[in-house]
């Protein structure tokens, strides 16, 4: 259930928290909007939220992806908590659970989809731009120390064991554990 006592908490925008406040009680006046937030304005009504500045700073990116994540955190303002924030907050879509609704039209969508040469490459110029060159020869390196054979090196070996030593499995998880390697299979 949507709670209105959870807030509206503006730390994520460029604009006045009274602007913004207004376009969302005027965005949520119109009955076609779906949106939790909106459908929550017109259920409860604007005065059962409280507007509030929480964080003011001149850094955007900082603000964005770094405060809002911790303001979303502390005040428990993600849908699954009973909030109206859809993502755990900053760039993206981190948090956010589609409806059955929206994933049934996404996969109805993209059956049959075949991609042409040309978009693959797009796709495939995209996927490489996201990842630095720096970072993509510092994780080749790390790679060069593995024995491809036995997939980690030697040391590897020794410090994953060493941070298992002195672990103590309920018998539950030994059956489960038991059970996940009975169904593995492996390749020659």
């Amino acid at each position: 259930m949507l709670s209105p006592t959870n807030g509206l908490n503006y730390k994520n925008s460029t604009q006045s928290i009274e602007i913004r406040w207004k376009k969302h009680y005027s965005a949520a006046k119109n009955k076609k909007s779906k949106s939790i937030i909106y459908a929550g304005i017109r259920k409860y009504g604007k005065n059962a939220f409280t507007i509030e500045e929480l964080y003011q700073s001149t850094d955007l990116e900082y603000t964005l992806n770094v405060k809002e994540k911790e303001f979303i955190v502390e005040y428990k303002t993600h849908v699954s908590e009973g909030g109206y924030n859809l993502t755990m907050g900053g760039e993206g879509t981190i948090g956010y659970i589609p409806s059955e609704e929206t994933r049934r039209k996404l996969s109805v969508a993209g059956k049959g989809r075949v991609h042409s040469e040309e978009s693959k490459q797009k796709i495939s110029e995209a996927g490489k731009r996201r990842i630095s060159v720096e970072t993509r020869q510092t994780r080749a390196e790390g790679r060069k120390d593995r024995i491809l054979l036995h997939g980690f090196s030697e040391e590897h070996k020794r410090n994953l064991s060493k941070s298992q030593q002195g672990r103590v499995f309920s018998e539950e998880h030994r059956r489960k554990l038991s059970e996940s390697q009975k169904r593995r299979i492996y390749e020659e």
